[in-house]
């Protein structure tokens, strides 16, 4: 399941972590523009949350694109409130991490939140390479 803004409120907690987990890992990339931190950065680049948005999403968001938090969209009714606290973890892994201890923070939000490790643990034996 490719989770979206649309289908997020089908997703499990697991699923969201997931997706999030390999697609940062994959990305090994700060998602950022001139700005700081953006759910679309440069060269395509998406953070965390970003992730969870398709691009048609994304056209309704674009004002959006930098400076307010997954929080402060649920507050304006952007985005949806289901896994919030989760999606707001994961962000904070992205916008607030060095890329290369992305793996150690990402196992640690797993193991607060009591969910599978697995994605990470491929990614630590196998593709992940420290940059």
């Amino acid at each position: 399941m490719n989770i979206t803004l649309a289908t997020l409120h089908q997703a499990t907690a697991q699923q969201v972590f997931d997706q999030v987990a390999t697609h940062l890992l994959k990305q090994n990339a700060l998602s950022a523009t001139q700005g700081g931190c953006s759910y679309r950065g440069d060269g395509g680049l998406m953070c965390a949350a970003g992730c969870l948005i398709s691009n048609e999403e994304m056209i309704g968001l674009i004002r959006y694109n930098t400076g307010y938090s997954w929080k402060s969209m649920i507050s304006h009714n952007r985005v949806p409130f289901v896994h919030s606290d989760l999606i707001t973890e994961l962000q904070k892994v992205h916008d607030c991490s060095y890329v290369d201890s992305w793996l150690e923070e990402l196992s640690g939000v797993a193991e607060r939140r009591g969910l599978n490790q697995d994605v990470i643990t491929s990614f630590s034996s196998t593709s992940y390479i420290k940059g």
